[in-house]
């Protein structure tokens, strides 16, 4: 069940930073902060997420090609940086057991803030 927001924390402010990518919150990853913000809804656009040739992002869908090609180079499939220690990949037990992952092999500190 989703959790209301914590009233003592305060949202980060509107609108794009000098840079002209949102203001981050300070609770994500730092890996994560340098990330392009989707503007409507104001969230990190991991490097593997689908787009539409209208433009349109599909969080939903992972770009097949990019994710073998950052997998393949060594980097995050959600920040694009290169691994330098522990890898993880997201998925339940059946596919622990099987070792087949539908999401691409990530930091395991970024993996985290999505579950």
């Amino acid at each position: 069940m989703p959790t209301a927001p914590d009233p003592t924390r305060a949202a980060p402010p509107p609108g794009p930073s000098p840079s002209g990518r949102q203001v981050r919150d300070p609770d994500l990853p730092a890996l994560m902060r340098s990330l392009p913000i989707d503007p409507r809804r104001r969230l990190p656009i991991p490097a593997v997420t689908a787009h539409h040739p209208n433009g349109d992002l599909d969080f939903t869908t992972v770009d097949g090609a990019t994710a073998l090609r950052l997998a393949s180079e060594g980097r995050c499939t959600i920040c694009g940086k290169p691994f330098h220690g522990p890898v993880a990949f997201l998925g339940g037990v059946g596919a622990a057991v099987v070792g087949v992952y539908f999401d691409p092999p990530m930091h395991p500190v970024i993996s985290t803030p999505g579950l």
